[in-house]
């Protein structure tokens, strides 16, 4: 069997409005190189701010990559996302590289990696990117996106 390389992330329960924290772990997708510009990001808090269904919570408490590095320190974003039409979640995470650039990082659940990752070995990044797309685009389409953030350094 195939073992997936796996990010572990401990969303904050407190700050979700949980008893407990959240454990998420994403399948590894840095080693393809998607990037996203920054302008994404942009857009995407405007429409936290018209949307209703969308959310920003400063929330990531604990992160490690595959070879269990600490990147709890680090600027990360988070992505998780309801398709209203069929209920499908959906989970994009992210790395800061530089001032225009985020590297996705990981992604959430198996099948959409699993779909992503033989799309962007064919030279295709459709459903990936174009689902991005539609959160800002379409946000009627979704039923809910939130936007988890790494804690403040003094978390």
């Amino acid at each position: 069997m195939f073992f997936k390389k796996k990010w572990s992330i401990i969303l904050d329960g407190k700050k979700l409005g949980k008893e407990a924290d959240e454990k998420l772990n994403f399948a590894d997708f840095g080693e393809f190189g998607v990037k996203v510009g920054f302008d994404f990001f942009t857009d995407l808090w405007v429409e936290i701010e018209k949307q209703e269904n969308y959310k920003e919570v400063q929330c990531i408490k604990d992160l490690k990559s595959p070879k269990k590095e600490d990147f709890s320190s680090k600027t990360m974003f988070l992505i998780m996302a309801i398709y209203k039409r069929d209920n499908t979640e959906v989970g994009v995470f992210f790395n800061l590289v530089d001032r225009e650039n985020l590297l996705i990082l990981g992604l959430w659940p198996d099948r959409f990696y699993n779909v992503c990752k033989e799309q962007v070995t064919t030279g295709n990044n459709t459903l990936l990117l174009g689902m991005l797309d539609s959160i800002i685009i379409n946000p009627e389409e979704w039923k809910e996106v939130k936007l988890y953030t790494t804690l403040p350094a003094n978390k």
